[in-house]
């Protein structure tokens, strides 16, 4: 299971806990203060370290390895015992308020972090809850310390307890629905195999460079290329051989490109990337760069190593730009360069330069 589904549950596993133990809290008071049952803090303290300490678990990933698990597990349980066992209101409180606050400080800290990374706005609800815990302690110790105002203290744990469930329930579900949509998303614009973007995908993204070419009056290259003898390799080592090379050239491919370009697989064994602000001779060398690696490149697969080479049609528009016409002038030169022996870079110029030759003649 892939550890962000891992995350929901957890996370859903928290909200479950959290609302459960925040309704019989809140009943809990009302049965309090009708004299009708009597409920002591310890129980709910416990109660809230253990929902805590659920929290803390999704929070870090690391934090789910037995030896770090066993350390949170043994300091909570220290936590717990010592509510369950003390007797001295001032004591108890300040340790409550001190737990919250430093607990507390760490998840705030952790799920800004992974807002900031993933931009899912519901890590920074549940943050937001945490940060409502951490200033609501602040306040509870200064309390205890100042006038030892039982009452004033317990209503800011209920408080911020209630606050806090509520936000983590709707962190929660703003979660999962941003991460499937980001799922959905990738699923539609990207190459499953390899990770790149697919044609769909190469032309919600191009669209940006090409107005940008077209007000700045700048180059953009395609280089297509195609795997040499693909079905012979597929016929050689069978498609799970074949699909290790298709990772690979993908991977080869990233690496060799700029943030700024653009790569994805066509289908098949044709892959593409897309250079803006790139002309002639920058594409070509780019291309040429890149053939070398794929000659040099050795892909070990059940013991054996495959060798291979790859073939590279290169174009480059300025200015106005079709993106049709761009990717069929890349694809001539590809088709150009396989006619003429392939593993080798053919550039649309090329066939310009060809067809003048055979007038000529």
């Amino acid at each position: 299971m892939p550890i962000h589904d891992l995350n929901f549950y957890i996370f859903g596993l928290h909200a479950l806990i959290g609302c459960v133990l925040g309704i019989v809290a809140w009943l809990g008071n009302i049965l309090r203060d009708a004299r009708i049952l009597e409920v002591e803090l310890a129980w709910s303290a416990s109660g809230y370290v253990i929902v805590s300490a659920i929290l803390l678990f999704s929070v870090y990933e690391y934090a789910r390895k037995l030896n770090v698990a066993l350390i949170i597990i043994i300091i909570h349980s220290i936590f717990i015992g010592y509510f369950l066992f003390s007797s001295e209101y001032t004591s108890l409180f300040l340790s409550f308020s001190l737990y919250g606050l430093v607990f507390y400080s760490i998840i705030f800290y952790g799920l800004t972090i992974r807002a900031l990374k993933t931009r899912n706005v519901g890590y920074a609800f549940v943050a937001f809850g945490a940060l409502i815990v951490c200033i609501s302690s602040l306040l509870q110790i200064y309390i205890v310390l100042d006038s030892q105002d039982y009452e004033i203290v317990y209503g800011l744990v209920l408080m911020h307890s209630a606050i806090a469930f509520i936000m983590i329930g709707i962190g929660f579900i703003s979660i999962l629905l941003f991460s499937k949509q980001k799922q959905l998303t990738a699923l539609a614009l990207n190459d499953p195999l390899t990770g790149l973007l697919n044609r769909r995908g190469m032309d919600v993204t191009i669209s940006v460079t090409i107005n940008s070419a077209k007000r700045f009056d700048k180059c953009l290259s395609a280089i297509a290329i195609d795997i040499d003898y693909f079905k012979k390799i597929n016929d050689t080592y069978g498609h799970d051989g074949g699909d290790a090379v298709l990772v690979e050239i993908g991977n080869l491919l990233s690496s060799h490109a700029r943030s700024i370009d653009i790569c994805c697989r066509f289908g098949g064994e044709e892959f593409l990337i897309v250079l803006p602000d790139t002309e002639i001779a920058n594409a070509i060398q780019t291309a040429e760069r890149i053939r070398q690696a794929v000659s040099m490149l050795e892909i070990n697969y059940n013991k054996q190593k495959i060798r291979l080479t790859s073939s590279f049609g290169v174009s480059t528009h300025c200015g106005v730009i079709d993106v049709d016409y761009l990717l069929k002038d890349a694809d001539k030169a590809l088709y150009r360069a396989k006619e003429t022996g392939r593993n080798k870079v053919c550039h649309a110029s090329d066939l310009e330069n060809s067809s003048e030759n055979q007038t000529t003649t």
